[in-house]
């Protein structure tokens, strides 16, 4: 029981705190954490003062030592485990939300803290357990509800997550952010007249967030109403011009639909009204390399380093830029102003990495490479310039990191059975609908054709669930094929318990091709082929072939691939994320048809 002296100071202090003076709300607390070291109470406010001037170093700091002194509840476990998902340290987080569940079984925010963690780390099946948890220990629990709808949607099981947020709208009708997250899965599930249906619902509750435009824009598009999405994400980027996600939506559509319009538009109004904003001139860059427009990247970065004195990030956005263009001393400029901030980080690492390749300076890239994937050693990227750089050097940790003959598989999706065919032109037939874009991405590796939006394998088609179930046992039976080596940065993580991290599918035209490129997300990558072009005169020797090995033409290396593979319909390609491959492109009208997915390892 807490004196009712420190009660009412407690009490005191955060109304202080509610009025948004935490300098003063701190300065009160410091003397009664040093006098009261192991009163919960008190630790958890001065923790909340922390958090709301902003220093979550300091509001973690204050939680451990007051743990340490005998203050811990399940609540300030919850507490710290919240803080330390603030701070990025997810694998602390789950530990502090483990100590809360295990001192206070009941208590059901830490279930659920627990369970939106592993969903955001891509770990669904755990996300599940925890939430299903979560909703069994507080089944009135409209939280819970929604945050199993969610995970349940982001693992692909798209009816049980309608349903888990219909019982969460049903707990609390008038919650519309409940709304929105039932569209969302509504829209996965392949309704979007549902998904339409329920942001109106979120809108009549009072929702009018700009998260709820982005998605119906997105359920629209997927209606076909190209030009209502439009005219949505147009009015959205003028009344909610923080909202950087609708600039890049708008951008996408513009540039994917042929819409007559500058996809970048937005950017430039946003840049007119607040120059002075960094995020604006950063975003824009962003979107603009995103788009492969270095030129105009380059000369944004300038606008914004002259507007705004300059940020790491924008010095860093005109190295990039530069160093595209083959304006390699200003890019060593750039990259130079950016260092002292972003040196250590994995992606100035990977520029500078892919900028001295170009240079031809193979041993600094090296030792830009090596140090990346020494911090980070899942960056697929950094595997990748490094094993360039090996190859420059000679050193035969090349063939160490990327064998061509027993880290690539070629597998039939349909061994042995009599209607391959039949699956496979089931299985294509269902892809086909499913392009609907005019225009490749820009921010994508395919040239001359349409790569449909989204998670593939959560779509509700039958065929897209046959199609996903062929590729799990054809991975499975890959990675069990797969040699072991310890030290070895993808067969060291060799697990048969795995996940999907993206799926699409690709449909070229003529002259279709993909650029050299890797996958960052991935830990196996693939491509499997539906429909492939016949030959014609005009091709080139191994047109339409997947090429493995070679570095992006744009390095200026002229390295040659390392491996070929000939593709066949119905047949699945498999090899590491971090293997340089694109496709070379051919001449026919014909169409080549292909899924392509990521799998990363379970945990």
């Amino acid at each position: 029981m807490i004196p009712p002296e420190l009660a009412s100071k407690l009490q005191s202090i955060h109304a202080t705190l509610q009025r948004g003076d935490a300098a003063s709300a701190r300065s009160a607390i410091s003397p009664l954490v040093t006098a009261h070291a192991g009163e919960a109470t008190v630790v958890q406010l001065a923790a909340m003062i922390e958090r709301a001037a902003g220093d979550l170093g300091a509001a973690r700091d204050v939680v451990t030592r007051g743990i340490a002194a005998g203050a811990f509840t399940p609540q300030l476990g919850n507490m710290l485990g919240n803080i330390l998902r603030d701070l990025k340290d997810d694998a602390a987080a789950d530990a502090a939300y483990g100590e809360a569940i295990a001192a206070d079984p009941t208590y059901v925010d830490p279930y659920i803290n627990r369970g939106q963690l592993a969903a955001s780390a891509g770990d669904h099946d755990a996300a599940i357990r925890w939430l299903r948890e979560a909703c069994r220990i507080a089944p009135r629990s409209a939280l819970a509800h929604v945050s199993l709808g969610n995970a349940l949607r982001q693992r692909g099981d798209h009816a049980e997550a309608v349903e888990m947020l219909r019982q969460a709208q049903a707990i609390d009708p008038a919650r519309a952010t409940t709304s929105l997250h039932l569209g969302v899965a509504l829209n996965a599930a392949g309704d979007p007249r549902g998904a339409i249906a329920a942001y109106e619902r979120a809108r009549a509750a009072g929702l009018d967030s700009p998260e709820l435009a982005n998605n119906r824009a997105a359920a629209l598009i997927e209606l076909g109403d190209i030009d209502g999405a439009f005219r949505l994400l147009d009015g959205l980027t003028a009344s909610a011009p923080a909202y950087m996600a609708g600039h890049h939506a708008r951008a996408r559509l513009v540039w994917e639909f042929g819409i007559d319009r500058d996809p970048f538009e937005s950017f430039a109004a946003l840049a007119r009204s607040y120059p002075r904003e960094p995020i604006v001139w950063e975003s824009w860059c962003a979107a603009l390399s995103g788009f492969r427009q270095y030129d105009k990247a380059a000369e944004i970065a300038a606008r914004g380093i002259a507007a705004t004195g300059g940020t790491p990030t924008l010095h860093l956005a005109s190295a990039m830029a530069h160093s595209e263009e083959g304006q390699l001393d200003a890019a060593d400029a750039g990259f130079a102003a950016a260092c002292g901030v972003l040196g250590a980080r994995s992606d100035y690492r990977v520029a500078l990495t892919r900028h001295l390749l170009r240079r031809r300076d193979p041993a600094r890239a090296a030792a830009e490479a090596q140090a990346c994937c020494d911090a980070d050693p899942t960056n697929q990227l950094a595997w990748a310039y490094l094993g360039t750089a090996w190859r420059l050097l000679g050193d035969p940790r090349e063939h160490w990191l990327h064998d061509y003959e027993r880290h690539v598989g070629l597998i039939e999706l349909a061994p042995e059975t009599s209607d391959a065919g039949e699956v496979v032109e089931r299985i294509a037939t269902a892809l086909r609908r499913l392009h609907i874009t005019r225009n490749h991405p820009a921010d994508q590796t395919l040239r001359n054709g349409t790569q449909t939006a989204g998670a593939l394998f959560t779509r509700p088609e039958p065929e897209i669930a046959e199609l996903k179930a062929m590729i799990a046992r054809a991975v499975r039976g890959y990675i069990d094929a797969l040699p072991s080596d310890d030290a070895h940065p993808m067969l060291n993580r060799k697990s048969t318990d795995f996940r999907f991290s993206g799926s699409w599918s690709v449909r070229l035209g003529r002259s279709g091709f993909h650029i050299n490129h890797v996958h960052s997300d991935g830990w196996i990558s693939s491509a499997c082929y539906f429909a492939l072009p016949p030959d014609d005169p005009a091709d080139a020797p191994d047109a339409g072939a997947l090429q493995l090995g070679a570095p992006p033409e744009e390095l200026g290396l002229d390295l040659p691939y390392r491996r070929i593979i000939t593709p066949r319909v119905g047949a699945l390609a498999l090899f590491p994320s971090s293997m340089w491959h694109g496709t070379l492109p051919f001449s026919g009208d014909a169409e080549r048809l292909t899924v392509a997915f990521d799998v990363v390892p379970a945990r």
